[in-house]
């Protein structure tokens, strides 16, 4: 384990300790609720135990440094699957270092804390350096905030494991797409990982790479796109959850986007069905983009 911790104040507040054992989408989704569990119970402390897949815990904890609601993050390498007699085990650890008073509760992406609204608009607190990079991106690269449409066809990291096209619409379909959006003269951000162009052309003028910048960087500049149009993965949460439309090709465990979708959610459009068709992307990206 290891741990970082804000400034120790006075002991006379409690401390609420979250297990979470997910991906930065499920983590995107709690602290969009973050607001709604302090409501109960004001000027508490939070503390997040975070496990998760490989480096997925390190990549929590940047994401989670900047949010001055959170006070100490404890990454536990250790719990890196599902297993209810492995959670058992880390809570009771934490009820340890607890004192009477405190909270802890754990919070799972197949249990999610529903019974905490979501906030809407919701973004992630981030660092001015961060906004500066991503601002210093679209700069260099002749764009205004708000200009180009943002898109993520497939994802190979984190809890995405190895690539299973299986899993995703097919590279022809996306290849049309492109074709469409650039014919209605959309420019157009490749978010992802490097290597996940799935055979688009990146040109630096009509597809703009964004592959591969720092966690926190990324997410500034999903903020400044116009929408995105993607896979499952957690760069629609953040467009979404500012107010951006967003279309998402979601055929991976369907049932579960009621627990990020916004309750407001007139801006997003969700297919879950791999036979979607070019047609019915471009009728909802005219719905949503051109109204």
């Amino acid at each position: 384990m290891s741990l970082f911790t804000k400034p120790e104040v006075e002991r006379d507040k409690i401390d609420i300790h979250i297990l979470i054992r997910c991906g930065i989408g499920d983590t995107l989704a709690y602290l969009a609720r973050l607001d709604s569990l302090l409501k109960l119970h004001p000027n508490a402390r939070v503390y997040f135990h975070v496990g998760g897949f490989r480096k997925i815990p390190e990549m929590i904890a940047e994401l989670l440094l900047p949010d001055r609601r959170v006070y100490g993050v404890r990454l536990l390498y250790g719990y890196d699957r599902q297993s209810p007699r492995l959670e058992k085990k880390v809570l009771k650890k934490i009820r340890s270092i607890a004192v009477p008073g405190d909270i802890v509760e754990s919070w799972t992406p197949d249990e999610y804390p529903l019974r905490y609204p979501l906030q809407q608009p919701f973004m992630p607190e981030l660092f001015p350096e961060d906004h500066a990079a991503a601002d210093e991106f679209l700069r260099r690269n002749n764009l205004k905030a708000g200009e180009a449409l943002g898109i993520h066809p497939i994802t190979t990291r984190g809890n995405a494991g190895a690539f299973d096209e299986k899993r995703y619409w097919p590279q022809e379909k996306w290849h049309a797409l492109v074709d469409y959006l650039q014919r209605k003269g959309e420019r157009l951000l490749l978010f992802g990982a490097e290597g996940e162009e799935y055979g688009l052309k990146v040109d630096g003028q009509n597809i703009i790479s964004a592959q591969g910048l720092p966690l926190r960087t990324t997410i500034a500049l999903l903020t400044r796109v116009k929408g995105l149009i993607g896979t499952n993965s957690w760069c629609w949460e953040v467009t979404a959850y500012s107010g951006k439309p967003i279309i998402s090709l979601w055929f991976t465990f369907p049932q579960n986007i009621r627990l990020y979708r916004p309750e407001k959610a007139d801006h997003t459009q969700f297919f879950t069905e791999k036979s979607t068709s070019v047609e019915e992307v471009t009728a909802a990206y005219e719905r949503l983009f051109l109204r």
